[in-house]
């Protein structure tokens, strides 16, 4: 049986394969919606005014956590699979467009910027991978480790710029 590009694994399974019931959808929802609204005022409230970050940087953060709530509440089902794939992916672009403003920002570190500039690269080449490669269908059938791998450095990225001077 061939395997949606949009439907995940845990989706499929029942959310089977992190031990939790098809009931606790709702849940996970809710904890994915708070994260995304503790990431946004800890960006709001001390990133942007700590770096000085330019408008481009804020306005991505706003539309990047309007499509994050987005892709909570649309379900992964029936027919709004090709809505929450498009959320989803304005998301991720989104998540791109903020490494970017952080690779030139004057105000971050230079191993920071290094590290998100490297970040916006591997992010551009999941990108092509996922829709542009000659092999895009064999390539789509491991897509979960992309998308973690993309979340990880992104937050990872946001880290580095936190943390290292």
């Amino acid at each position: 049986m061939l395997k949606s590009f949009f439907m995940t694994e845990a989706v499929e399974d029942k959310l089977g394969i992190f031990g939790i019931g098809p009931g606790s959808i709702a849940a996970v929802a809710l904890a994915f919606i708070i994260a995304t609204t503790l990431f946004y005022l800890f960006c709001m409230f001390w990133f942007i005014p700590k770096f000085v970050l330019a408008f481009g940087f804020t306005f991505s953060l706003h539309l990047m956590t309007i499509l994050l709530i987005l892709t909570a509440l649309i379900p992964e089902k029936d027919n709004k699979i090709k809505a929450h794939a498009i959320v989803a992916y304005g998301f991720a672009f989104c998540m791109m467009l903020l490494l970017v403003f952080i690779a030139i920002s004057s105000h971050i570190s230079f191993i920071a910027r290094i590290f998100s500039g490297v970040t916006v690269g591997l992010m551009a080449l999941c990108w092509y991978l996922a829709f542009l490669s000659p092999n895009k269908t064999k390539i789509r059938s491991h897509y979960l480790i992309f998308q973690y791998s993309y979340v990880i450095l992104f937050f990872l990225s946001i880290l580095i710029a936190t943390y290292i001077r």
